[in-house]
């Protein structure tokens, strides 16, 4: 079993700028948006009202972090340079700790339009308390076909048993 342990991110889908995030390895997750969209509204009757909703504060682009990182997919209709902020236009990159079994550390590192890693994928095994080997192939299908391997599980498995929302409800039940 894979342990995820941390995420750094720069620049990727809703997100500007870098960013991180520690997880904690027991429990759940509940992911909340900031209701940035709560100004008064026109109802139909012309009485004003509020909107309750968080819309385009993160929550969706934050389950997808890993999901990118491990596999290069978050879903098959996205286009890859899709994933990179809309207002920056270049240097995303998304970074991911994780452990298998508590026994073998790794680090995943995806790039796009990356000024020094271009569209890099790469994989880095921990080797020493701080020392990490670069393990990561030539090709990127090849060093995909690794992370495979290590995490023993496909994108749609890794999305089914870690990102849980209103449209995955029928495959939890």
């Amino acid at each position: 079993m894979i342990y995820i342990e941390k995420a750094e991110w720069e620049n990727f889908l809703s997100f500007q700028g870098k960013h991180s995030y520690t997880f904690q390895q027991s429990g759940m997750h509940f992911i909340q948006g900031i209701n940035k969209d709560s100004e008064k509204l026109d109802g139909y009757d012309g009485t004003q009202m509020t909107n309750m909703y968080s819309i385009g504060s993160g929550k969706t682009t934050f389950t997808q972090l890993c999901m990118w990182a491990l596999y290069g997919e978050i879903t098959k209709n996205l286009n890859k340079d899709d994933v990179i902020n809309k207002h920056t236009k270049l240097n995303c990159s998304v970074k991911i700790w994780f452990n298998k079994d508590n026994i073998e550390f790794y680090r995943v590192e995806r790039y796009r339009k990356h000024s020094e890693h271009r569209h890099n994928v790469l994989l880095f095994k921990k080797v020493g308390d701080d020392d990490w080997e670069d393990i990561s192939y030539e090709d990127n299908d090849e060093t995909q076909e690794y992370i495979n391997k290590i995490t023993n599980l496909n994108e749609v498995t890794f999305r089914r048993v870690t990102i849980f929302h209103r449209d995955d409800s029928h495959h939890f039940m």
